[in-house]
C-alpha cells in the first residue's frame, strides 16, 4: 500500500473506527468527507485516469476491423482493474487519517492485478446466479459481497477467503448498503434541476469514501469477520 504519514489531528471525532454504533447511512457523511478532503487529489487523479481509460475505447475503434474495438477494450479493461486497485488502496488509507499517493497506489496494484480480476469474476458470477435463481435472493446476496475488495487488497486475502470475509462482515448488515445506496440515489436526484447539479457533485465527492466507512465498520463490529482472515499481517 502507499506510504503513508500520521493521522491528522482535529477536535472532532471522525474515526468511524471508534465508533460502536453505526451511525445511519446520512450519519457515515461527516467519516466520508474527512476522508475525501485528506486525499481528494489522489482520488480526483484516478478518478480521470477511469475516465480517460473509459473513452480510450472511442480512439480504437478508429483502426477498421473489430481489431480496434478489441484493443480498446482490452486496454480499458486493465486501465480499469488498476485504477480499481488503486482506488480501494487511497480510500483505505483515507478513512484511516493517512496521506496516500495516487501514482504511488498505481505502482504498487501490479501485485493485486491478477486477485483482483479473479475477484470480479466470481463477485460477478455470484450475483448472476442469484438473479437467475430468484430475483428475492439476489437482494440479499449482492449487499453481501460489498467487502470483497476491500478485504482482498486491506489483508491480501486469496479470491475465495475475502468473498467468504465479505459474507462474515456483511451479516445482519445488508440494510446499511441499502441506505448507502439510497442516499447515492438522493444525491442524483440533485442533479435533476440545474440549481442542484453543483449540490449534487459536491456531495457526491463527500460521500465517495462511504464503502470503505461501511467496510470499517463492519469489519470492526464483526467477530465472524475476523475468523476467515488468513492474510499478511
Amino acid at each position: 500500500m502507499a506510504k503513508a504519514t500520521t493521522e491528522p489531528t482535529t477536535k472532532e471525532n471522525w474515526r468511524i473506527q471508534d465508533v460502536n454504533t453505526w451511525p445511519g447511512a446520512f450519519g457515515i457523511y461527516k467519516y466520508s468527507k474527512q476522508a475525501v478532503k485528506l486525499n481528494i487529489g489522489s482520488l480526483i487523479i484516478l478518478t480521470l485516469i477511469s475516465i480517460i481509460a473509459s473513452y480510450s475505447t472511442y480512439i480504437f475503434e478508429l483502426i477498421p476491423g473489430a481489431t480496434g474495438t478489441m484493443i480498446g477494450n482490452l486496454v480499458s479493461t486493465v486501465a480499469s482493474i488498476f485504477v480499481g486497485i488503486a482506488l480501494v488502496t487511497v480510500l483505505l488509507d483515507s478513512i484511516r487519517g493517512k496521506k496516500s499517493d495516487a501514482i504511488e497506489a498505481l505502482k504498487n496494484s501490479t501485485k493485486y492485478f491478477v486477485k483482483y480480476f479473479l475477484a470480479s469474476v466470481l463477485v460477478v458470477v455470484i450475483i448472476l446466479a442469484s438473479l437467475l435463481a430468484l430475483i428475492v435472493p439476489f437482494f440479499f446476496i449482492a449487499p453481501r459481497m460489498a467487502n470483497v475488495f476491500y478485504f482482498l487488497i486491506d489483508k491480501d486475502m486469496a479470491v475465495t477467503d475475502a468473498v467468504q470475509a465479505s459474507w462474515d462482515s456483511t451479516q445482519s448488515n445488508v440494510g446499511k448498503v441499502y441506505g448507502i445506496l439510497g442516499v447515492y440515489i438522493l444525491i442524483a436526484l440533485l442533479a435533476i434541476t440545474i440549481v442542484g447539479i453543483p449540490f449534487a457533485i459536491w456531495f457526491g465527492i463527500m460521500y465517495y469514501a462511504a464503502s470503505a466507512v461501511y467496510y470499517e465498520y463492519t469489519k470492526k463490529n464483526t467477530v465472524t469477520a475476523s475468523k476467515t482472515i488468513k492474510a499478511k499481517k
